[in-house]
């Protein structure tokens, strides 16, 4: 029988630790609403709100074991410490939504309530630095005539693009209307590929890093859900990740 909670944990090495494979009943599995942090102004008498960001977020999760033996359970026991700790951030595909995706890390320190000297329970709280869920990966096609693109999710979202150049170029450039324009005033020559990042803000052309080629006036733009009204001086794959809450 598999806990209608269940989940998989994925490490930045590809490391797999599928809770109901390895024998660990998922109890309870909640993750905490959007944190909402103000910046309050006060002016006289009256409060003002400055600045509105997304905090982290938490995830709470109840897991129980059940071993023939103490030695078995203490066995699994550090099992599950190493099932949840990495400086890089694990990914957990639960079993209820596998098109979704959270990225955690344990916090603190935690152990086991032992309810017999076979089997017990952690309860452990882990932490979203990036405070979404994510969905699909997905590819918008933008040609050198404006036209709505349609950005899917709740929330906006970084994005990464590549230009293939068919023929030599003396610029390039990136816009989405009234709100940003990224240019590039530098000579292409047929097959170079262009790379942009949005969220690491970073120029990439075949593959070295070429920040100077940035021009000044440059604007960066994110991805906002719905209608995104886009177009670029060569045919570009702008390619970004669904957000939601």
């Amino acid at each position: 029988m598999i806990s209608p909670l269940n989940f998989k944990l994925i490490h930045s090495n590809g490391q797999v630790y599928d809770m109901h494979q390895l024998g660990w009943w998922v109890e309870s599995f909640h993750i905490h609403s959007p944190n909402a942090i103000r910046d309050i102004q006060y002016a006289g008498k009256k409060e003002r709100l400055k600045r509105t960001r997304k905090g982290s977020r938490l995830v709470n999760i109840v897991v129980q074991i059940e071993q023939s033996t103490l030695k078995r359970l203490d066995e699994q026991k550090h099992l599950f410490f190493t099932a949840f700790l990495s400086d890089d951030p694990i990914k957990i595909v639960r079993d209820i939504t596998p098109d979704r995706h959270i990225l955690v890390y344990q916090e603190g320190s935690y152990d086991i309530d032992n309810l017999t000297d076979s089997d017990g329970v952690f309860s452990l709280s882990l932490r979203m630095l990036e405070p979404f869920l994510f969905g699909s990966q997905n590819q918008l096609s933008i040609t050198t005539s404006y036209a709505n693109r349609t950005v899917t999710g709740q929330v906006e979202t970084p994005w990464v693009s590549r230009t293939v150049f068919p023929a030599a170029a003396t610029s390039f450039w990136l816009e989405k209307d009234q709100v940003g324009r990224i240019s590039l005033p530098f000579s292409f020559i047929q097959g170079d590929i262009l790379e942009l990042d949005y969220k690491m803000r970073k120029v990439t052309l075949n593959g070295v890093a070429r920040p100077e080629l940035l021009s000044m006036q440059s604007r960066w733009f994110d991805l906002k859900p719905g209608a995104n009204r886009m177009r670029a001086s060569h045919a570009t794959t702008v390619t970004y990740v669904e957000r939601f809450y």
